[in-house]
């Protein structure tokens, strides 16, 4: 484990519930090789138990952008999979009430 996975891992040792945005799921697949290692850290935790990661079905649209545009069955497949068939990833639907709230906290 590098430097940056044991600094990742020590940050999520007491954390339950952890908000994940659109970008570390991208990150994840290998978008982007600064970012890489540190998400896998994240994710490696997510389907122990040790925690859960929580996101917006919105994510799914976002991250499906590229590879539908591109026809990368492959990779679609893989975001949907990572998404909705992982252990200790839950992609939460979005209702008015979530969309409000969203819209408050991104205010902030």
């Amino acid at each position: 484990m590098g430097p940056s996975a044991v600094r990742v891992a020590d940050a999520l040792r007491d954390v339950a519930k952890l908000g994940i945005d659109t970008a570390p799921f991208i990150y994840f697949t290998g978008a982007n090789s600064s970012f890489v290692a540190v998400c896998r850290e994240v994710f490696r935790h997510l389907p122990t138990g040790e925690a859960v990661g929580i996101t917006s079905l919105l994510t799914l649209t976002e991250v499906l952008v590229h590879p539908v545009r591109t026809a990368d069955i492959e990779l679609e497949a893989a975001y949907c999979d990572l998404l909705l068939s992982t252990d200790g990833i839950i992609s939460v639907p979005v209702d008015i009430l979530i969309a409000h709230r969203a819209a408050q906290l991104r205010v902030q």
